[in-house]
């Protein structure tokens, strides 16, 4: 049980950072597109 929980929670933890990063690109992109328009 207690080694099923930790497994879970790595796969939590690793989704959550995923989804950090995937955030982060989009906001470089739409910077990345915002600075191309106002150039």
């Amino acid at each position: 049980m207690v080694k099923q929980s930790a497994k879970m929670q790595q796969k939590i933890v690793k989704q959550n950072s995923r989804r950090k990063v995937s955030a982060k690109k989009e906001k470089n992109s739409k910077t990345e597109r915002y600075l191309k328009v106002y150039k």
